[in-house]
């Protein structure tokens, strides 16, 4: 029924219209909206999509980016796809890019103009709106169907527990975990492993984002463990109502991650690389993934496993599995993503700009911090001989213009060059550059 085909993005046939609806994957408020700084978070993300359907497409965006960054998008690909934002967010319920949109006359427009022309409506991650949003527009959607998604199917294939359980019947090594419900529950067995280790892992079965993960260790507590936890979750009430996974720290070492594509019959692990991860958070990747090759083949054989699991169910699109190794070179899966991930954007650069149209060797960061009030052109003029150059066939995009609150500043990037050690060099420079911002 499948088969493996270690590849990269193709570049799927038709118009896209990606809509990177990266709420849809997030819970923030007591109520499950997405508000505040996450919600901030969202929006100064999103731009990354541009990145994804090429010039004749269009993506949808909570904000119309700058015309600055959107001639220097111009300037790598020779041309830029459509932009399609509301005319203004509503922030009264939190954020929501599917309501968005369907309440804007003008977005409606211009999308029915699209559907028109045959384009398929991409979302970051599948949500029951999309479909209303497509209906309305004249497009289809790509990834899960309507049913399994408004069956509650794309929260079953992101939830950590369940993701355990599928492992546990094909035959994939998971870490040791306690599923508990209650916060006074999570408490004493988080207690238990804290007192015997001195460090513990308490997860959130339904959490995305890093926002779910907690990783205490006897240095970061100076009071009592109950009471360092109580002032780290929120929203209190998800960690007291929904499944937590309380786990031992494992000793990892790296924390690669298989990225594949699906469809109802067939699916392609399009890459492998080494997540930059902090905190329980996604940063970064680098790829290809810097670990043995018998490692590798490991990863690709369990991975085919999971995937085969994924299309029985009715998954489709990307999904990825974040995996960890430890010290003694042991590989255990962590959890699978049901979505579109960090992971996906570097490649479809890599291989947009490329002549060969092959990846070679990237380096991505989508949470660089900056000085509070950084401009595009200031980090562009700082980039100057490390900019993408296609003479070289190497250097740097910027894949997030610089955005954030009074507090904090960040910015994405891809690095892109023929070898390992140019990828390093030319990042050890890049790092150096921005640091002096």
């Amino acid at each position: 029924m499948s088969s493996i085909n270690v590849s990269v993005f193709n570049g799927d046939a038709g118009i896209q219209v990606a809509c990177p609806n990266i709420d849809g994957a997030l819970r923030s408020g007591p109520d499950g909206a997405v508000t505040g700084p996450l919600a901030a978070k969202c929006m100064q993300v999103a731009p990354r999509a541009m990145h994804l359907p090429g010039n004749s497409g269009a993506v949808a965006l909570y904000q119309r980016p700058s015309e600055e960054y959107l001639d220097y998008v111009r300037g790598l690909y020779g041309g830029c796809p459509q932009i399609i934002a509301p005319e203004q967010i509503d922030m009264t319920n939190g954020l929501k890019l599917s309501r968005e949109l369907l309440c804007c006359d003008r977005s409606l427009h211009d999308l029915r103009g699209l559907g028109m022309a045959g384009a398929v409506l991409d979302p970051f991650i599948s949500e029951p709106r999309m479909f209303d949003l497509a209906r309305q527009t004249g497009m289809s959607v790509r990834g899960i169907s309507e049913a399994h998604v408004r069956a509650g199917l794309v929260s079953e294939l992101n939830d950590k527990q369940l993701f355990q359980e599928a492992c546990r019947k094909i035959g994939i090594p998971i870490p040791p975990s306690t599923v508990v419900l209650g916060w006074d529950n999570v408490m004493a067995q988080a207690t238990r492993i804290f007192d015997r280790d001195g460090k513990v892992v308490l997860r959130r079965a339904r959490a995305a984002g890093g926002l779910g993960v907690l990783m205490i260790e006897a240095s970061d507590v100076s009071g009592t463990l109950a009471d360092h936890l109580r002032a780290k979750v929120y929203p209190f009430e998800a960690w007291d109502s929904e499944p937590v996974l309380v786990e031992e720290m494992l000793d990892i070492v790296a924390s690669p991650s298989t990225l594949v594509y699906a469809d109802a019959a067939r699916f392609d692990i399009r890459a492998m690389s080494e997540q930059i991860v902090s905190g329980g958070s996604f940063y970064g990747s680098i790829y290809p993934m810097r670990q043995p090759e018998h490692l590798a083949r490991q990863m690709t054989e369990w991975t085919a496993k999971y995937a085969a699991h994924f299309i029985s169910v009715g998954g489709a699109g990307w999904f990825n599995i974040d995996w960890g190794i430890t010290s003694s070179g042991d590989i255990v899966a962590f959890e699978s993503n049901a979505r579109y991930t960090g992971s996906v954007h570097p490649k479809v650069i890599a291989q947009r700009l490329r002549r060969d149209r092959q990846i070679g060797h990237v380096w991505s960061n989508d949470a660089c911090a900056v000085p509070v009030g950084t401009e595009f052109g200031q980090v562009r003029d700082t980039l100057r001989d490390l900019a993408w150059s296609d003479d070289r066939q190497a250097g740097v995009v910027i894949t997030i213009p610089p955005a954030g609150n009074t507090e904090k500043f960040a910015l994405g990037y891809v690095v892109l060059a023929d070898s390992r050690y140019e990828l390093d060099e030319l990042h050890g420079e890049l790092s150096c550059r921005i640091a002096s911002l």
